[in-house]
């Protein structure tokens, strides 16, 4: 009976596991042939313990090493942050110094602004005291003249009218004792032109405002009381008379003659 080489290992692998079991020899020298290729557990847990060890000095070594690298970083973030705070400390100083000596420099400044400031109010206000001196002295003249003027231009008028017409110029002046035109007693005057038995009454002034028209009506009102008569006639002769000065006028029917383009105040 011949036998396949599939069915001859079957065999050999089988009769092999019983001899090494029951054949103390067999045993032995199966043992000794593992020996020379495997290392024993022992050599095994040596080599374990060997590489365990060479892990945990490279790990010391690693951390010695990062310990180190750690410190170096610690120097230098130290170095860093006293050179910062140097410089902080430094550059303060400096802004310091700087806010301080500008300061000082404004506060001088700020000094001659407010001398040439009083300086400046002084002039303003001799100037100002000049000019009200000006002022009153332009007035008094103005006043003056203007006073010269209406009895200048009232006198010629008066001759011209008396001469040359059938008329006569009254230069009505009477005591205002109860207060009808004014707030306190005091003459009243008016210039009264008389023409066949009209009446017709004039006020002539270098300048008229509104409240002067007020007033020349209320010296109407008080000639026709006083008289017992009815005027004719009003007029207002005056080169500078204020827009509202002339419709004041107009309102009352009193006739305006002044300055033809009406330049006012």
């Amino acid at each position: 009976m011949q036998y396949s080489k599939q069915q001859i290992l079957e065999i050999v692998n089988n009769q092999l596991l019983l001899w090494i079991k029951k054949d103390e020899a067999v045993k032995n020298a199966v043992f000794e042939l593992v020996q020379t290729k495997y290392s024993t557990r022992k050599e095994t847990d040596d080599k374990f313990d060997r590489v365990l060890k060479e892990l945990a000095n490279d790990r010391e070594a690693q951390s010695r090493k990062w310990d180190a690298q750690e410190k170096k970083w610690d120097d230098r973030i130290a170095e860093d942050k006293k050179k910062w705070d140097n410089w902080i400390a430094e550059d303060k100083k400096k802004w310091d110094n700087w806010i301080a000596e500008d300061k000082k420099k404004w506060d001088a400044q700020e000094k001659k602004w407010e001398k040439n400031q009083k300086v400046i109010n002084q002039m303003l206000h001799d100037i100002e005291v000049q000019n009200k001196k000006i002022t009153v002295s332009i007035g008094a003249i103005g006043t003056r003249w203007g006073m010269a003027s209406e009895a200048s231009f009232r006198d010629g008028l008066k001759s011209i009218l008396e001469t040359d017409f059938p008329v006569k110029v009254i230069n009505y002046n009477k005591m205002d004792n109860e207060c009808l035109v004014y707030k306190r007693p005091r003459s009243v005057e008016i210039d009264v032109i008389v023409h066949n038995g009209k009446i017709i009454l004039c006020e002539i002034s270098a300048s008229f405002s509104s409240d002067e028209v007020d007033a020349f009506v209320k010296k109407i009102e008080f000639y026709e009381k006083m008289e017992n008569v009815k005027i004719s006639r009003a007029m207002i002769i005056s080169p500078m008379m204020t827009h509202q000065a002339i419709e004041e006028a107009k309102y009352y029917n009193i006739e305006v003659f002044t300055y033809p383009e009406k330049k006012m105040f």
